[in-house]
């Protein structure tokens, strides 16, 4: 299967972040999640939209580099919580600003709409995901457990 970053997708976006909405860039979007779903089908993610799953990416030179997906969680005194499931920069477009560029973006966004706070996952491994969080001013606040 070939990667993002030697199979760009070239989309009928402006240039910077954004919400994605189109057929179009969701089926690019999809090239990049597949880094850590590898599995994941446009079908499925599309499934995942009428359950309130929403789409941020970063295009550049009409290319998406970038791909942020957004869910919510019921919390009985705050009401909807988003929270910011993945964010993945295609490999050839790392470590030049681009995924602080599309968190802030969608933080910001997420905030404008009313949110008080957004919540982030990531796998406790991923240390390069801890660091990145954390000098973008996010607090660890606890543990999550996965119960089997």
């Amino acid at each position: 299967m070939p990667t993002p970053s030697n199979q760009p997708t070239r989309v009928r976006l402006e240039d910077g972040p954004q919400e994605l909405l189109s057929k179009d860039a969701w089926s690019a979007a999809v090239a990049i999640l597949r880094e850590f779903h590898p599995n994941l089908t446009f079908d499925y993610l599309q499934q995942q939209q009428g359950r309130g799953l929403r789409v941020f990416g970063l295009v550049q030179d009409r290319i998406l580099v970038g791909v942020a997906t957004i869910t919510t969680q019921l919390h009985l005194s705050e009401g909807e919580r988003p929270w910011i499931e993945d964010l993945l920069i295609d490999p050839a477009h790392r470590n030049q600003g681009n995924g602080e560029r599309l968190f802030r973006h969608v933080v910001d966004s997420l905030h404008n709409e009313g949110a008080q706070r957004v919540l982030v996952r990531t796998r406790e491994e991923n240390r390069r995901a801890i660091k990145f969080y954390l000098r973008m001013g996010c607090e660890l606040s606890g543990p999550a457990f996965n119960c089997k």
